[in-house]
This record gives structure tokens, C-alpha cells and sequence, in this order.
């Protein structure tokens, strides 16, 4: 259960559309496929270092200071965040992104800084690290971390295959009403989270 709990999470980033979406499919245009997975290696690079400081250190530390309560709170914070953003964010096709010379360490430096330095995937390591603490062993943690990272990386893999099809249908307002979608979904998951909590 927890390799299909992991693996179903890792798939559920598909809803993600941000930074990492365009820097994968940009270059995969761009430079070709090759290019898109270095990119895609550099991305779970990124996240395997995350679980390894969570992991080794810095959860153990920051864990005391997040009881249920708060880590609801911090997780309903985030949806809404995102559900807000993504309904008032404005539609950008190709965001401004530095091209650099098609050579794979180049590529995978680009995917591990885009995915390291942002913000909410660190809080999303976060939100994982909390769940699957609280709900499996050691050992079933490590097969739905793994999990997750596979189901990451497989998302990234469809996002280059299918690269030139997602341009295609990546007009303005299909990309408005993608958002839009997205942001009401966050929407109502932070809302079933805040009754439940409410009524717990």
C-alpha cells in the first residue's frame, strides 16, 4: 500500500503547472528530448536531496514544532496559496528563461535550481515527510518516498514524449482555464480540510 500511496502522489504532481513544467518542456523543444531528461534527472536530484536532509537532520529538528494541528494549518495554507495563485496569475506561455548551451551537466544544474530553490516544493517535502511519518514504519516510508520519486520522474517522462502535443494545445486560454480549474480544485481540497479539522 504505501508503494501505491507514494506512486499516486508522484503522479498527482501532474497538476503542477509552474516553473519546472516550463523548463522541462521548453527545453525538450528546444534542445530536444535528451536535453528535457537531463533536465527532468536534474528535478529528482533536487528532491532526492530534500528527502536526504529531511531524512538525516532537518526534519528531526523542525518535527517538535509541528503537531497536527499546525501542519493542517501550514498544508490548508498552501492550497489555498496555490488555488489563489493560479486563479489570479496571468497566463504565460513561454516565461522568461535563460537558455544556456545544450550540454547535459548544464541541463541538469538548470532542473536541480529551478526545483531546488523553490519555495513550495520544499513545503510539499515537508507535508510528505509529516504524512508518511505518521502513518508508515521506516521501511514502508522509504518504499513510498521512493515511490513518489517514481511517479515524479514518470510524469516528466510523459511531459517530454508528449512535448510537441502539449505545445499544440497550450494556447492562452486553454493555459487560463487549465489554472482555473486547478485553482478551484486547491480551492475545494483546503475547504474539505478546514471542515474536517473544524469537526475532528
Amino acid at each position: 500500500m504505501s508503494y501505491l500511496e507514494g506512486f499516486l502522489l508522484g503522479l498527482g504532481t501532474v497538476v503542477f503547472i509552474g516553473p519546472v513544467f516550463f523548463v522541462v518542456l521548453n527545453n525538450t523543444l528546444k534542445h530536444g528530448k535528451l536535453a528535457g531528461f537531463f533536465v527532468s534527472i536534474g528535478i529528482v536530484s533536487s528532491d532526492i536531496v530534500y528527502i536526504a536532509l529531511y531524512k538525516l537532520a532537518l526534519f528531526k529538528f523542525i518535527e517538535p514544532y509541528i503537531d497536527d494541528t499546525y501542519a493542517y494549518l501550514v498544508f490548508i495554507a498552501i492550497l489555498v496559496t496555490l488555488g489563489f495563485s493560479n486563479l489570479v496569475k496571468p497566463v504565460t506561455i513561454t516565461p522568461t528563461i535563460r537558455t544556456f548551451e545544450n550540454h547535459f551537466l548544464v541541463q541538469i544544474s538548470k532542473g536541480f535550481s529551478i526545483n531546488f530553490f523553490n519555495p513550495f516544493v520544499a513545503l510539499f517535502w515537508v507535508g510528505v515527510f509529516k504524512y508518511s511519518s505518521l502513518k508508515f514504519t521506516n521501511a514502508e516510508q522509504f518504499n513510498f518516498l521512493c515511490a513518489s520519486l517514481l511517479g515524479i520522474f514518470l510524469i516528466d517522462m510523459l511531459r517530454i514524449l508528449f512535448s510537441s502535443i502539449i505545445k499544440t494545445y497550450l494556447t492562452p486560454k486553454i493555459l487560463r482555464t487549465t489554472h482555473q480549474i486547478i485553482g478551484v480544485l486547491f480551492l475545494i481540497t483546503a475547504s474539505i480540510l478546514v471542515f474536517k479539522m473544524v469537526n475532528y
